[in-house]
């Protein structure tokens, strides 16, 4: 889990949006494949810690060969740092496929991750103090060309309880994993894949990633989308410079369809209600992340393959 510590000069609410670590695994010793999708962090004054079908276009070239962070011993050592063994708050089975909403609150209870099962593609919102952080937007994992959120069925979901501090590298010697959890059991019929979603509600942040078991050569995609509020001003730049081009700044309507984005995309919320940025982090044998614009105030997350 990675965070970042931020404050407005006026004290507003902020969120930066980094992201957990998923993973795809193979029964085959050593073959991990590491997936990186989304935290969002918000923080308002009294905190005291801080994407409809897929898209078939693929990113361009720079996109491509900006590839994962290289892996080490050290960096492995230290993400293992962060696993925590929970302490398990119940189960739920026999969940059905259609006709659910499914909410995830924080602790506290002001930040809630909402799982949307109604339709045919799994869909989810996030919002802080019932206000919209990121708007309804679709959940799509791809496995081998295959959108393993369309038509699925949830069967178990099992609640658990963490709360920790263990040692970290930054502006802080100490991190704080204090979350209510969730593994979502889901079952994709027309390909016949099990696998689980597992969502994190921290006081100051969303996670969630996907867990897939199996064996020989598959290949993952994405396509999640994030939505985000009218009145919303972005930053970011496209695959220019590899992370380090110059960001525009512009209105989120005026961000045209097909615009490329390479993380981070950096939101300020309407009315003065804080900052959003959308990321990745500590990749591990697997793409790098983009982003690409919907035109209609959303993006779709794409890999560098």
């Amino acid at each position: 889990m990675e965070s970042t510590r931020q404050r407005n000069d006026d004290g507003a609410l902020e969120i930066l949006y980094s992201v957990w670590k998923p993973a795809l695994h193979s029964h085959r010793a050593g073959n991990l494949a590491v997936k990186e999708i989304a935290k969002l962090i918000p923080l308002d004054a009294q905190s005291d810690s801080h994407r409809s079908q897929t898209d078939k276009s693929k990113a361009p070239s720079p996109l491509r060969s900006a590839g994962a962070l290289q892996s080490s011993v050290s960096r492995r050592k230290f993400l293992s740092t962060a696993v925590a063994a929970p302490a398990v708050l119940g189960i739920l089975r026999n969940v059905k496929a259609a006709g659910e909403v499914i909410s995830f609150k924080s602790p506290n209870s002001k930040l809630q991750f909402v799982l949307v099962t109604t339709g045919a593609q799994l869909q989810y919102r996030i919002t802080r103090a019932d206000r919209s952080i990121v708007e309804l937007s679709r959940l799509a994992f791809l496995l081998n060309g295959i959108d393993l959120c369309r038509d699925s069925t949830i069967s178990k979901i099992e609640r658990y309880r963490i709360s920790e501090k263990y040692s970290t590298r930054g502006i802080h010697s100490a991190a704080v994993n204090n979350c209510v959890g969730a593994r979502i059991w889901i079952t994709h019929p027309p390909s016949k894949t099990d696998y689980v979603m597992e969502v994190r509600a921290f006081n100051d942040g969303v996670g969630f990633r996907w867990v897939i078991s199996g064996s020989g050569s598959r290949v993952p995609d994405e396509a999640t989308f994030f939505k985000f509020p009218t009145g919303c001003t972005v930053w970011f730049h496209d695959f220019e410079g590899h992370y380090e081009g110059v960001h525009q700044k512009k209105t989120i309507e005026d961000v045209s369809h097909g615009e490329w984005v390479a993380p981070p995309l950096t939101i300020r919320l309407p009315g003065g209600k804080g900052y959003a940025a959308v990321s990745e982090a500590a990749l591990i044998g697997y793409p790098g992340m983009g982003l690409r614009a919907d035109g209609q105030r959303g993006f779709t997350t794409v890999l560098g393959h």
